[in-house]
């Protein structure tokens, strides 16, 4: 079984080329920028150029590959372009499935976002309505819109909405900022804290997917992947500053408070060009429910997620301690 991961070299991906390999199936991963390639072949991969809007490369790339899993996309955690969320995270989509089709892949798993969702008021399911609110989730969502448009094709396709926090080693996402702030003890929590973010430990989602991508009763279906505690972030600051050994810090910020200082500094970022520490969507999903039912995945995939909160942080701090990139006390 040969098997192309896109966004091979970012987290997730990088985390599933390696337990794709263990299991035994060739692996090639795609790249853009041939610095790197070398990254992939240490993970075990054959490295593959391509480029999700050139779609002659893609075709090239996708030659005697039997299942694709799209990962790669514009994050926003480095773009705030509407432009390049679309043509990354929709056009680019649909010049890989088209790609794909002509190549005759066998298996397309997408992987989309539980942002479609939106703010939760209860467990929301793959049933639940769409509400995007960010350009990113946004664009997701088109983009999911887009693959079921497909489903009756000659492909088997499955989507997978991975839950609203994804961690573990070699995040440094917004995540790896919260370790980091609980370390120097200058994290604040905004508001009471008791609010629901759902987390999965990188891991569980790799898991989630592979299943996914075995299983025929996945074929047109979609799957949230989320880690089975549900988490308030209250509950996350103590687990991590236990595992820190770190004091936590109890100091909360009003919510208005922080809307205040999150205008500021959008003002502030328009006239002087800097990557704000606080935003308005910061503020809602550090302040909003996110939260999820998996029962869908358990039921059809056999999904579970077999690493705990507490263990997945120990694993995640361990890393970046072992890497330099956090200090025990």
């Amino acid at each position: 079984m040969n098997i192309l991961v896109t966004g091979a070299t970012g987290f997730i991906g990088s985390h599933l080329v390696e337990a794709l390999v263990d299991k035994g199936y060739k692996v090639y991963g795609l790249f853009r920028d041939n610095k790197k390639s070398e990254f992939l072949r240490r993970l075990g991969a054959k490295p593959v150029y391509g480029d999700l809007l050139n779609k002659d490369s893609l075709i090239n790339a996708l030659k005697n590959i039997d299942v694709v899993f799209h990962l790669a996309a514009a994050l926003h955690a480095n773009t705030k372009s509407k432009k390049t969320f679309f043509d990354v995270n929709v056009l680019g989509t649909k010049n890989l499935i088209e790609a794909c089709l002509e190549s005759k892949v066998k298996k397309f798993v997408h992987c989309s976002s539980v942002g479609v969702h939106g703010i939760t008021k209860r467990l929301a399911n793959e049933d639940s309505p769409c509400k995007p609110t960010t350009d990113y989730d946004k664009s997701k969502y088109s983009a999911e819109k887009l693959v079921r448009n497909y489903l009756n094709n000659k492909m088997d396709i499955t989507i997978v909405r991975p839950a609203a926090i994804v961690y573990g080693p070699r995040d440094f996402s917004a995540m790896y900022g919260l370790f980091k702030a609980i370390e120097s003890k200058k994290f604040m929590i905004i508001g009471d804290g008791r609010n629901i973010i759902h987390m999965i430990y990188v891991k569980n989602l790799v898991h989630g997917m592979i299943l996914a991508s075995e299983n025929k009763i996945a074929n047109g279906q979609t799957y949230i992947l989320a880690d089975e505690t549900l988490t308030t972030v209250r509950d996350i600051q103590n687990i991590i500053a236990k595992t820190l050994n770190t004091p936590k810090n109890n100091f909360h910020i009003p919510i208005w408070f922080a809307t205040l200082l999150a205008l500021n500094f959008e003002i502030l970022s328009r006239i002087i060009k800097f990557s704000p520490p606080l935003t308005f969507s910061r503020v809602s999903f550090l302040t909003s429910n996110r939260a999820y039912n998996i029962s869908k995945a358990k039921r059809e995939l056999g999904f579970k997620s077999w690493i705990s909160l507490q263990q997945g942080i120990q694993e995640t701090v361990d890393w970046y301690i072992k890497n330099g990139y956090l200090k025990l006390r």
